[in-house]
């Protein structure tokens, strides 16, 4: 099973990811434990208050070797280009999207990846968003 998760209020713009199935981020309960060969969770994230507890029970939801991807806007990318000059401060607001209860870098999302006993199989940053894609190895 494929599946891209979503928020009621973002689902018109949040676009299909590959040939996931869309699942309410709120409806999670409602899939058996290491079923998901992917879970695309995009940038939906930062925009849920419990992250942490979120992210670990969305591990649980991967089968082992099955692929979890994640992507984000990244707070880092965005404060250097605000100090080089490259976005201007009443540009932030439109980068950020009101509503996000969070916003990282692409280190601290790999580093809480890693501690939740992933390993990571590709990283990228392009444009001030990042994006990764982390395995849950075999046992």
């Amino acid at each position: 099973m494929k599946i891209q998760l979503f928020l009621s209020q973002y689902k018109d713009i949040t676009p299909q990811f590959e040939d996931c199935q869309q699942v309410n981020i709120e409806q999670l309960n409602h899939i058996p434990q290491s079923t998901c060969t992917l879970i695309h969770v995009g940038n939906t994230c930062d925009f849920i208050p419990n992250r942490p507890d979120v992210l670990t029970y969305v591990i649980q939801l991967l089968r082992y070797g099955g692929c979890l991807i994640i992507e984000g806007t990244d707070l880092t990318d965005i404060s250097r280009a605000i100090f080089d000059g490259a976005v201007k401060t009443e540009d932030v607001q439109g980068l950020l999207f009101a509503g996000r209860y969070f916003c990282y870098s692409l280190e601290d999302v790999v580093a809480e990846l890693q501690k939740l006993g992933l390993k990571i199989v590709k990283q990228r940053l392009q444009q001030y968003k990042y994006y990764i894609k982390a395995e849950r190895p075999h046992v």
